[in-house]
């Protein structure tokens, strides 16, 4: 190609690739917040105006430099060739020399302009972004929150010990299940009176110890001694009543679960005469306690799940106990051992006197 007709082409390319992307720079936020006004753009940026009517390229910020961003000679104009012949005589010699200066002077100009759109996008972008880039979170004192938190928990509770406690004392039966029935449905009938009470005496300690917990750490809160100031309640209570909180949640939740699963069995012994009626209480009452477990697992900000809340529990639990150095975190432990391992025992071995309860 001629040295004109290669110009022309890349320098129009250019042009049009700047004309796409330096109007958006106008509306582009500065470093005071406000947008780039048309003169500090113009000065930065400066905007390509088309071939006029003696067929020039020039610029809207310097238009008295007629060889400055983008400049294009006419077609009908050549290049007058030096004065002072070139050492090697050739015209077309010299012809590729200026080319391939004004390829480099196109080029470094070029990069000039990158270079500004660069930085224009660093001052105008990058600049109000690190301005206002996190800020550190405000504190604020959150004693009292934290007192709301262990009242509210210990209402509900109470009114969960109080209606597992008056059905672990009641009634227990299933009406088919008569003495004339066979022994496999008598010691059916035995191991699910079992489980129930099992579940009943476990929903009683759980919600009892749950308002305990609850009462006195209420009671401390207004002891102080303590930073009250923390981003939220949850870290609070996490930073300051670590052990009280996870033993609240924890206990709370699980006396619900346990609770629920023992009116469900319950149920189905009870309605036995109309076994549709006591399969559809039965999964219903199972569903409600999976919905409670499934729901707690997503409310849980700190944990995992509710099997890495136990997990904490228990190293909580043994961590007080050496910190402390309380024999009664131990024997409390092991009183529940215990009971856990008569309760199998009563499930899994089932004597002839058992079997006559069961009417």
């Amino acid at each position: 190609r001629t040295r004109t007709g290669w110009e022309t082409e890349t320098e129009m390319a250019t042009a049009s690739f700047l004309l796409l992307l330096l109007p958006p720079l106008l509306v582009v936020p500065s470093s005071t917040g406000g947008p780039i006004s048309k003169s500090t753009a113009v000065s930065h940026f400066p905007l390509i105006r088309g071939p006029g009517q003696d067929g020039r390229w020039t610029t809207l910020a310097r238009m008295e430099d007629k060889r400055k961003l983008f400049h294009r000679l006419p077609h009908s104009v050549q290049p007058k060739a030096p004065k002072k012949s070139h050492p090697l005589g050739s015209h077309r010699t010299q012809t590729r020399a200026h080319q391939r200066l004004r390829l480099r002077q196109s080029r470094s100009r070029i990069t000039s302009a990158a270079t500004g759109l660069l930085l224009a996008l660093s001052a105008g972008v990058l600049s109000p972004v690190c301005a206002f880039a996190a800020k550190p979170p405000k504190l604020i004192d959150c004693s009292g929150s934290a007192g709301g938190f262990f009242s509210n928990v210990r209402t509900p509770a109470t009114l969960v010990a109080g209606a597992a406690l008056a059905q672990f004392f009641g009634n227990f039966g299933d009406p088919r299940y008569a003495k004339a029935a066979t022994r496999s449905e008598r010691v059916f009938c035995v191991r699910l009176r079992t489980l129930f009470t099992a579940l009943m005496a476990l929903t009683v300690t759980l919600e009892f110890s749950t308002v305990y917990m609850a009462t006195v750490s209420s009671v401390r809160l207004l002891a102080g001694g303590y930073n009250p100031m923390a981003t939220d309640t949850i870290s609070f209570l996490m930073k300051e009543f670590e052990f009280p909180y996870v033993a609240t949640r924890l206990q709370f939740l699980t006396g619900l679960v346990t609770f629920t699963t023992g009116l469900a069995i319950k149920s189905y012994t009870t309605f036995s005469m109309t076994p549709q009626l006591a399969r559809a209480a039965f999964f219903a009452l199972l569903a409600t306690a999976a919905n409670m477990m499934a729901y707690f697992d997503h409310s849980l900000v700190h944990f995992s799940g509710y099997f890495s809340l136990v997990k904490e529990f228990f190293r909580l639990y043994f961590k007080n106990d050496i910190k402390r150095n309380s024999p009664m975190y131990l024997l409390s432990f092991g009183l529940a051992i215990l009971a856990s391992y008569h309760f199998i025992r009563s499930f899994v071995e089932v004597s002839d006197e058992d079997l006559e309860g069961c009417t």
